[in-house]
Formats: structure tokens, C-alpha cells, sequence
């Protein structure tokens, strides 16, 4: 399959190629932006996955928490436009295609059982393996255009959506194809949770983006994800607070309200119970040590 090397500088000529793209079986696009790109967002129409390679990505121009840090990786299956753009000393890069392209990508390194390969969304750990595989990929394709393979990189994303099986294999449905469809479904709920977080959101809206009555909705969630919607909606929330003691200059009230919590109190409380300490305590210590690049981060970038 060809794979075509862009850059989000030249944003008349990238939605030319986009365009090209969505209509093509056997042709993938890598993307390769910075923070100096954030003025001009890549619309990510196409199926795919976005991989910081330094700092953070914002995905979504329109929500201020859809970020992806250096560490993960954002897979979104085409059902909705994304706005991608760095944010402070950010390299990220991008692989997009039309989803008959991922089929026939995904087929080469596709190794388990299923009626047919496909992207599933969300956000994802990415290790040092799948960073250095994507860096050496981006810089042959620099080198040599054209034909070069992302086998490599495909894999490591197959590898980390694979291990969403054991969560499919809890879906209720009678046959394969039902169950991921209903985890597809569940998995885009549990991406809008986590983006918006900050809102007060209830089972019954919760249900509606699923196309689930509440009850079932309730069921289903809690029998996949052995937690309940709420809970999940909680975790989120925490790790966003946890985030923002490091990102921003805000005071802990102003965290906690941020974060989609009433008040510092019940935030103090809940948030000692999931990390085992003060929010003060994190900021304190954050401050106070040096910082420096991660080992990861290190063994990326050396030559």
C-alpha cells in the first residue's frame, strides 16, 4: 500500500490529498505536525490514529480537555471530525486512511479470530517500542516517499486493540459481530466521559449516545467494564485533577471545579482515596522536582 507523507503547513494541498485518500482502498496518509502547526488544525476526517511523540496533543479544537500525552495514543474510527494540534514543545504524527484502506492494512497483521479487522476508539498507552517504530517510519518516509511499509506501526496498534477482546468476549449480543458492536457503542460513550468530564452528565443522556434504554445501558457497562458509568465518570475526573496540578497555575478549588467536582471538600476527600495522598501534597512535590526527560523520551529521539 502506498503511504504518503504530509505536513499540516500546506493545509489547501492537505485536504486535496485527504479528499484523494477517502475515496482510495490501498493508500494511507502520515501526517507529521508540531506545535508550530496549532494555528493550523489538521482536520482528521479519515480513520485512524494520532501518536505524541513529545509533549501533548490536543484532538478535538473544540473541547480543552481531548488532550493525548507523550505515552498514548489516540485512535478515532472516522465516526467524527478531529481538530489535531501540539500544544507547547509538541511533535506528534498521524496515520489516516479510508476504512477500506484499514482493511486491507489491518489484514496483513491481523493474527486473532475475527469476522473482520477494524479501528476501535479510544485512548491508548503507547510504550517506548511503538514510539521508535513510528519515528523510524516517519523519517524513512521522509527519505524515500512512496511505498514504504507501516506494517510495523500497524501492529503495535493492533497489538493494543487486541487486548480489548477479553472486554468484547462480556458483551451481550448472540454472535462476535454483535458483541463488538455493542462494544463499539459502549467504547464511544466511555470516549465522550472521558473528554467531558467536567460535566454533569446522567445515565439517561449517557444512554441516549449509546442508542440503549438506561437499564440496559447500566447493565451492559458495568458487565464489560466491571464498573458502573458513575464510577468510571469519577476515575476520569481524578485523573484530569491529577493532570491539571501539573499543566496549570489554577488553585486545587479552582482543579476541583474544573474537573466537574461541587466542591473542595468532597474533591480533598475522594481524590486522598484514589491516590493515597493530598492534591497538595502531588503539586508540592511536582514543583520541588527536576525536571528532565524521560528515559523513553530519551531513547526516541537519540541518533
Amino acid at each position: 500500500m502506498k503511504l504518503t507523507y504530509l505536513t499540516p503547513s500546506d493545509t489547501d494541498a492537505f485536504h486535496t490529498i485527504q479528499q484523494r485518500i477517502a475515496r482510495s482502498d490501498d493508500e494511507l496518509a502520515l501526517v507529521f505536525g508540531s506545535s508550530v502547526s496549532a494555528a493550523t488544525p489538521v482536520e482528521m476526517s479519515l480513520g485512524g490514529f494520532v501518536l505524541p511523540l513529545r509533549g501533548r496533543l490536543r484532538y478535538d479544537s473544540a473541547n480543552p480537555l481531548a488532550t493525548v500525552e507523550s505515552g498514548e495514543l489516540r485512535v478515532a474510527a472516522g465516526a467524527s471530525t478531529i481538530a489535531a494540534a501540539g500544544e507547547g514543545a509538541c511533535l506528534w504524527l498521524a496515520i489516516l486512511a479510508s476504512p477500506a484502506s484499514w482493511r486491507r492494512a489491518l489484514a496483513k497483521v491481523w493474527n486473532f479470530p475475527a469476522p473482520e479487522p477494524l479501528l476501535l476508539s479510544g485512548t491508548y498507552a503507547a510504550d517506548a517500542a511503538l514510539r521508535k517504530d513510528a519515528v523510524k517510519l516517519l523519517r524513512r518516509l521522509q527519505r524515500e516517499h512512496g511505498h514504504v511499509p507501516a506494517d510495523a506501526v500497524i501492529a503495535h496498534v493492533t497489538r493494543l486493540q487486541q487486548r480489548l477482546e477479553s472486554a468484547i468476549t462480556r458483551c451481550p449480543g448472540r454472535t462476535y459481530g454483535q458483541r463488538r458492536q455493542v462494544f463499539a457503542r459502549l467504547q464511544r460513550v466511555r470516549n465522550y466521559m472521558a473528554t467531558h468530564c467536567n460535566l454533569d452528565i446522567d445515565n439517561r443522556t449517557l444512554a441516549e449516545l449509546a442508542n440503549f434504554s438506561p437499564s440496559y445501558f447500566i447493565r451492559a457497562f458495568r458487565d464489560v467494564f466491571d464498573q458502573t458509568p458513575h464510577a468510571y465518570l469519577v476515575a476520569r475526573r481524578l485523573d484530569r485533577a491529577r493532570s491539571m496540578l501539573s499543566t496549570t497555575p489554577l488553585g486545587i478549588t479552582e482543579i476541583a471545579i474544573a474537573s466537574g467536582f461541587e466542591n473542595r471538600s468532597a474533591f480533598a476527600r475522594i481524590f486522598r482515596k484514589r491516590f493515597g495522598t493530598t492534591a497538595g501534597a502531588i503539586r508540592r512535590s511536582l514543583a520541588s522536582a527536576p525536571r528532565a526527560a524521560s528515559p523513553s523520551e530519551s531513547a526516541i529521539f537519540a541518533t
